[in-house]
């Protein structure tokens, strides 16, 4: 009888790991007020909300200061660290590409097409690639046709 107590904190385990940040665990003495918890964080550099993976990625520009958007919506400036949303799969793995875009006045617009790593919490630049840390997007200026 105690097992299947022992079931559905398990369960909870399997769903916290896989639907955020941080993965915690409670059980109750029965009969007393008293209980014991642990929380700790999954990955430092990737979370889950909802159907989303995020991973992280430094940008950078060249020069300094383009405006950055991720699947056209701006989050900030490089350089910087942004977060990259990825679709989650059923077993919290992660797949999809992500668009991410640079612009800055007087240049021309640059993309560059961001695929998600399915081991670790890596982010790469093509499908089989390996995961990188930074991003070091050269801006072009504008030239008139």
């Amino acid at each position: 009888m105690k097992i299947l107590k022992c079931v559905p904190v398990a369960w909870a385990v399997l769903v916290l790991a896989g639907c955020g940040a941080y993965g915690s665990v409670g059980v109750g003495i029965p009969h007393t007020p008293i209980s014991v918890g642990v929380s700790a964080p999954l990955a430092p550099s990737a979370y889950s909300q909802g159907n989303a993976v995020y991973r992280s990625i430094r940008v950078e520009s060249v020069p300094a200061g383009a405006e950055i958007r991720i699947n056209n919506q701006t989050v900030g400036s490089a350089p910087g660290t942004f977060y990259v949303p990825f679709q989650k799969t059923f077993w919290s793995g992660v797949r999809g590409t992500a668009q991410l875009t640079a612009y800055m006045q007087g240049y021309r617009v640059e993309g560059v097409k961001l695929f998600a790593v399915s081991s670790g919490s890596g982010i790469s630049t093509s499908p089989a690639g390996a995961p990188i840390g930074t991003l070091t997007i050269n801006m072009r200026e504008a030239t008139e046709n």
